[in-house]
């Protein structure tokens, strides 16, 4: 699923009202609703789930479906019903269970090695387009990470303002999954 682009937020926002800034209020609504919801039912990164449900809900709308609802969050909720479904379907981490680390994973000598293992799972955890985006968005040295930068939200149909937020999520949840990860390496 494509990540949220300036152009199907601003779409989404028009879904849910015609004047922005009751759209951004039922925004904050639903969206809070949503991580109650993953809060509730024990999910580890309920505000992840709830950025995907809005994910699929602006890839929808951005694809043209025309989604007729007198609630707007009752469609949300049909939608995280499915992602919560499809997540606990998914096969989860390999658990700790021996004291050097987790099965199949050679004891580890230092903390950056186990830092960058840690990276490396989350980068993988990552859908391919926020990986993508990530590792694309932090390449080159200043001058070249700054023509990067302009080159990858010209290509993503994002004003550079945008790209920084999208980036700004990706990296808040590679750092709580490496935070969890060398918390797990403590516990062992």
């Amino acid at each position: 699923m494509p990540d949220l682009t300036q152009r199907s937020f601003y779409l989404l926002l028009a879904w849910l009202d015609r004047d922005r800034d009751c759209a951004g209020e039922k925004y904050e609504s639903i969206r809070y609703k949503l991580i109650k919801f993953f809060e509730r039912r024990d999910c580890p990164a309920p505000e992840d789930l709830a950025d995907e449900v809005f994910d699929r809900v602006c890839g929808k709308i951005d694809a043209g479906t025309l989604i007729r609802t007198p609630d707007h969050f009752l469609y949300f909720y049909g939608v995280a019903v499915r992602v919560l479904h499809e997540y606990r379907e998914k096969p989860q981490p390999l658990p700790f269970t021996r004291g050097d680390g987790p099965v199949g994973v050679p004891p580890m000598d230092t903390v950056s090695e186990r830092r960058a293992r840690c990276l490396d799972r989350c980068l993988a955890r990552l859908p391919v387009s926020s990986r993508t985006t990530i590792e694309q968005y932090y390449q080159g040295d200043r001058g070249e990470k700054i023509r990067n930068r302009k080159a990858l939200a010209q290509r993503l149909g994002v004003s550079q303002q945008a790209l920084r937020a999208q980036t700004l999520r990706i990296r808040e949840k590679l750092e709580r999954c490496v935070r969890g990860c060398m918390e797990a390496y403590q516990r062992t």
